[in-house]
């Protein structure tokens, strides 16, 4: 798969990943409506809603149940926020054409999310009646084989390939194109070889990381966020709002980053993992502000 990803990056650069996210975005928008559907036709949406009613945890509009809630919808709509300013998303916005291209691509935006995410959550809550595996992130491809003939299934797990792969091959584009511009010195140049070799070595270096640090998907997504957002939020906030001494500002990145990245690997690790996600990114902030004092 990464070999696969490699070759159509390299030889086609941003057009070839554009065409396959694509492809494999309406692979995934038919699988979200598919899988879904055979799902609850099986278990019936009763049984799903009372099944979720016995955890007052999931439905419980007030208590200790709804304060969790809340606070789990306010943690998923920061990943919504800081999805639209990812790297290989303002690609995109860069790349669209102005006009009636703008128009068109905010209703496909939003009919999509509205195919997807509905879906997904229909389908974890009949996972939870249907199979019972260690992994969660296996739940769509455990039911697909369950309840669908070998082909179809066969279709289901290539749409999760291809959201893995969407997300894979816009990354190494960016992050290859981060290195040979965004770093180059006045008198540098990188040419399309170099660019290339950049592609192979970050990919090899995914692969790697993929196949020897374990932890699920989601997890080194939310780190991720958490470690840029503690690098590079609240030294964008301080900007914003004024200058910020350079010797500051550098002591703020870093901080957010590595403090992100000891209390990811440590042991402290409470409910919520507030540590993690939140005293990095406050103690960054303080460095900030304390920078603008100075500058």
């Amino acid at each position: 798969g990464a070999t696969i990803i490699l070759v159509y990056t390299l030889l086609g650069g941003f057009w070839a990943v554009s065409v396959t996210d694509t492809l494999q975005g309406i692979m995934m928008a038919i699988s979200a409506i598919i899988l879904p559907f055979v799902a609850i036709m099986h278990v019936g949406f009763n049984n799903i809603i009372s099944n979720l009613s016995i955890q007052s945890l999931f439905l419980s509009p007030a208590g200790f149940g709804g304060i969790i809630s809340f606070g789990f919808i306010i943690g998923t709509m920061g990943i919504g926020i800081g999805y639209p300013g990812q790297p290989h998303v303002v690609n995109r916005f860069l790349a669209i054409k102005p006009g009636q291209s703008i128009k068109d691509g905010k209703i496909i935006a939003i009919v999509w999310a509205l195919i997807i995410y509905p879906g997904m959550i229909l389908l974890g809550w009949a996972g939870r009646l249907l199979v019972d595996i260690p992994k969660n992130e296996q739940i769509l491809i455990e039911m697909s084989n369950q309840l669908l003939p070998p082909v179809i299934a066969g279709i289901i797990l290539a749409s999760v390939l291809s959201a893995i792969m969407s997300t894979a091959d816009s990354q190494l584009l960016v992050a290859a194109s981060s290195i040979s511009h965004d770093l180059k010195g006045k008198s540098d140049e990188f040419s399309l070889k170099d660019t290339r070799i950049i592609v192979a070595v970050i990919c090899v270096l995914a692969v790697a990381m993929a196949i020897f640090v374990d932890k699920t998907i989601y997890s080194r997504v939310l780190f991720a966020f958490s470690a840029m957002g503690s690098a590079f939020g609240p030294l964008l906030i301080g900007r914003l709002n004024g200058n910020v001494d350079s010797k500051y500002a550098m002591i703020a990145m870093l901080v957010g980053f590595f403090g992100t990245l000891i209390f990811y690997y440590s042991d402290l690790k409470p409910e919520g993992n507030p540590f993690e996600r939140i005293l990095p990114f406050v103690t960054s902030c303080l460095i900030v502000y304390t920078g603008m004092k100075k500058g």
